[in-house]
């Protein structure tokens, strides 16, 4: 911290030292002594130095002492050498200590509060807590009394107009000019944070000190025994004093603990989540413990068995009978888009162009009904059978699906992207350069128009591409992340998303593995399903 420092031996009186630290060498002259002075910026904007004085004599009385004071940038002095300490400007005004008392100085040096206060600090922009023997009260930044001192100390940050203080045990609020605006009646009280404080009442449990081997001990148990509510700030109970403990609020919501069973309220009090929980999964985030929602579901645990539910408290079980089948596929560059195949060239596929892909795992197989209605609880589809792909699903109901999906199993699945599904229907950094998904065939691998017989059929019961997918070209046209582009070149437009491949009811030239479609993501079709994507297994 010190930015410069000089050391001087002197056999000379002390009249020329006293001139530099305040006249503190009194019963030192004709005595050697040893001088040490220090600078440090307190305040850089201005150029305010802390000057620090280290005077030790060798010879008796053997005295030792350092003292503080500021200088300008130009050496001239702006308070004397006569602190026990100097500390940093707030806005306009630096606490010092003197003789063990504290007060404050403003920047050209004046005691605007004299040193005359045990302890006194800053709480807000017009407020300082100061006092001495035990009581406290507050003052302005003239050093005028603002209340009287009759307070054990300040339990709370100023905030929102209001200061949490004690007096005899008991806790409540004033506002800046001293009024007591909610009484002293709780045993613990918080900060005041968006309208909201926590407040605590000892319940009736009766404590036996004798048994406790440790003042903070006791406390810790005491603490624990408060029933916890929130109170606004007229002192109004929002959230009913009948909780063991209340969590930060975040988005609206908190986490609550009632006779060791967990819940979620609201800001209004109203109990969103009832506490029938053992466990409900949070995370401390920036000093605060929240809610650990995932894709807007928190993990829960009831009876020793894990579950999940959403913000309105309802349960998803967890998924136990789904399997989705995920093949690896290794990343690598690949020429995406068309110029022309089978004499079919569509600008929407130009122009062809370098894509490169890290590795990630894509679905097997289409997603079928049977998926769908273990996680959804319902089957939107057309054509019924737990075999055959979901149709009639939005790219929305989609994301629905996925952010259910991934609370429940812990998973980060996704839609691929329109460069990762192109690049997995060509077969990867396997593929033989076909037309459609491992074949130049459609037939082969394919459900199209001309096959289908105005149905989708089961998954897998065509030939697998080089990687072992299944029915990439068809069967049921497949949600791509993107948003739509009219051609590599053109910007997003996100009003419509990205289609890949062909399906039952068109014929076998949508099926190539260059063709791409465009559909309102909110609308869903017949003839639309998906497939599933994540970055790692």
């Amino acid at each position: 911290m010190s930015k410069n420092t000089s050391k001087i031996s002197s056999d000379t009186g002390s009249s020329t030292l006293r001139s530099i630290v305040g006249g503190h060498l009194i019963g030192l002259e004709n005595i050697k002594v040893s001088l040490s002075i220090s600078f440090d910026i307190i305040n850089s904007e201005e150029e305010i130095w802390n000057i620090s004085s280290h005077i030790q004599s060798y010879d008796p009385p053997y005295k030792c002492e350092k003292f503080y004071g500021l200088i300008n940038k130009r050496g001239k002095e702006i308070t004397p050498i006569i602190y026990d300490y100097i500390y940093p400007f707030y806005e306009e005004l630096a606490m010092v200590n003197k003789t063990h008392k504290f007060g404050y100085i403003d920047k050209t040096g004046k005691e605007v509060i004299p040193c005359i206060y045990d302890r006194i600090y800053i709480v807000s922009d017009d407020l300082l807590f100061a006092g001495n023997e035990g009581k406290f009260g507050f003052i302005d930044k003239t050093g005028k009394k603002v209340t009287q001192f009759i307070y054990d100390y300040n339990v709370a940050k100023f905030s929102e107009g209001l200061i949490g203080v004690q007096r005899n045990g008991k806790m409540g609020f004033i506002n800046s000019i001293g009024e007591e605006v909610i009484p002293l009646k709780y045993d613990f009280v918080d900060d005041f944070i968006d309208g909201l404080a926590k407040v605590r009442l000892k319940s009736k449990l009766e404590l036996d000190e004798k048994i406790f081997k440790s003042q903070s001990e006791l406390f810790i148990i005491e603490f624990n025994s408060c029933k916890i509510g929130c109170i606004d700030k007229k002192g109004q109970e929002v959230v009913p004093l009948i909780y063991d403990e209340i969590g930060d609020f975040f988005e609206g919501l908190s986490l609550v603990g009632k006779d060791g069973k967990k819940g979620i309220i609201d800001k209004t009090g109203k109990e969103i989540v009832p506490p029938i929980y053992d466990d409900i999964e949070t995370v401390f985030y920036e000093g605060n413990i929240r809610i650990n929602w995932t894709n807007g579901f928190v993990k829960v645990n009831k009876n020793g068995k894990a579950e999940f539910i959403d913000k309105n408290g309802k349960e998803i079980l967890p998924v136990d009978n789904i399997k989705i089948e995920m093949i690896f596929v290794e990343g690598g560059t690949f020429m995406m888009g068309n110029s022309e195949q089978y004499g079919v060239r569509y600008g929407s596929e130009q122009p062809v162009h370098r894509e490169t892909i890290a590795d990630f795992y894509i679905g097997k197989y289409q997603v079928t009904q049977a998926q769908w209605k273990e996680v959804m609880g319902m089957n939107p589809s057309y054509f019924k059978g737990d075999n055959l792909p979901v149709e009639q699903v939005s790219w929305d109901a989609v994301q629905d699906f996925i952010q259910r999906l991934n609370a429940k199993t812990g998973k980060q699945y996704r839609l691929p992207t329109e460069a990762e599904w192109e690049y997995a229907a060509r077969g990867g950094n396997k593929s033989s350069g076909c037309v459609y998904s491992g074949s130049n065939v459609a037939g082969d691998v394919v459900w199209c128009k001309e096959n289908s017989r105005g149905t989708t059929h089961p998954v897998g019961t065509k030939s697998p591409n080089e990687l072992g997918i299944y029915d990439m070209g068809g069967n049921v046209i497949e949600w791509c992340y993107d948003c739509w582009r009219e051609n590599y070149n053109a910007t997003q437009d996100c009003s419509h998303r990205v289609i890949r491949g062909g399906c039952w009811a068109y014929p076998y030239t949508a099926a190539r593995v260059s063709s791409r479609d465009i559909y309102f993501p909110n609308l869903s079709w017949y003839t639309i399903g998906f497939r599933l994507a994540c970055s790692s297994k």
